[in-house]
């Protein structure tokens, strides 16, 4: 689900990707919910649970990745072996991952950092 590893605006976190070219699949997505690239004070958490829809009234159900309800995706960096992505952690992004992209042995390999 679509999240925020830090809201300090400051620091910053990586993925760098490392499937072979066939493994590749989807990549790492960003977001907008309610009209906000982060967790605002007019955008929170209802009662420490995040929904589909700023009030918090429709519960979420699958993984997201597209655009749904009040979750807006802005934008994916599609996987590809070696590549860094390097952006500011405050910014709501999800590894953009559907259910058929990695199967039997064929797992998602990545490496994060946190600075």
């Amino acid at each position: 689900m679509p999240h925020q590893d830090n809201p300090s605006g400051t620091n910053l976190a990586s993925t760098i990707y490392l499937n072979n070219a066939n493994e590749c699949n989807g990549g790492t997505s960003f977001y907008e919910f309610g009209g906000e690239t982060c967790f605002t004070d007019r955008v929170q958490l209802i009662n420490g649970d995040i929904g589909m829809d700023v009030t918090g009234t429709t519960k979420v159900t699958k993984y997201i990745t597209d655009s749904s309800h009040d979750w807006k995706m802005i934008g994916m960096v599609p996987m590809q072996y070696n590549r860094m992505v390097l952006y500011n952690q405050s910014l709501l992004h999800s590894a953009y991952v559907k259910p058929s992209m990695f199967t039997d042995k064929n797992y998602r390999i990545n490496q994060q950092f946190f600075i």
